[in-house]
């Protein structure tokens, strides 16, 4: 996600050419950062802001891929299929060591909503000052740095609620090429990080 580090970074950016479902909801984190009302998440709403409108854009493509309808629908979890126990058997397993018997897959959404809010929650949190160079003494640069290495520090322990999120919003583990997205899902021709620097 944002690195402290560097202000130019997003997640808005595939250098390897591919999109997953890890892209997909470091995305939607990233977007919800900058745009915490999803009353908001608008084209018309977001016109005067290109870095944010095409975000908005590359996001909506993205889920298109993922068969999933809506933004309130990824946030919401109704996407998921709760008749269907076996396609989120690692989902379930990530979750608990218990029986699977024991396990319920009408929770499922409830668990999804409880993770993905609290991830919301925790990227703001950890996102502060991203965006912004850091311009001052030595001093105030390496006070800065603690706070990035604070930051890659709690990445760390979020990772495994993170699989969790991945492993519901794709059980597959499917991968999208942008070429594939460009295509089929009208996904922009637009780089993000070019059109943040314009804006900086």
């Amino acid at each position: 996600m944002n690195n402290f580090a560097d202000p130019t970074f997003t997640c808005f950016d595939f250098p390897s050419g591919t999109v997953s479902a890890r892209n997909l909801l470091n995305c939607y984190l990233e977007l919800k950062v900058l745009t915490p009302n999803l009353e908001d998440w608008s084209e018309q709403k977001l016109q005067s802001n290109p870095p944010r409108l095409y975000r908005l854009q590359i996001l909506k493509s993205i889920l298109k891929a993922f068969e999933i309808n809506s933004v309130l629908e990824f946030k919401a979890g109704s996407f998921i299929r709760v008749n269907n126990k076996y396609r989120y058997s690692n989902s379930l397993n990530l979750i608990s060591k218990r029986p699977q018997r024991e396990k319920h897959i009408s929770d499922l959404q409830e668990c999804y909503r409880m993770l993905l809010q609290y991830r919301e929650v925790m990227e703001e949190a950890l996102s502060y000052g991203s965006g912004n160079y850091h311009i001052g003494s030595e001093l105030v640069y390496q006070a800065s740095s603690h706070i990035y290495k604070s930051e890659e520090s709690c990445r760390e322990h979020f990772r495994s609620i993170d699989d969790i999120l991945i492993s519901i919003i794709s059980p597959e583990a499917k991968h999208f090429s942008v070429k594939h997205l460009k295509r089929d899902f009208a996904f922009p021709e637009a780089n993000v990080s070019a059109i943040d620097l314009k804006w900086l």
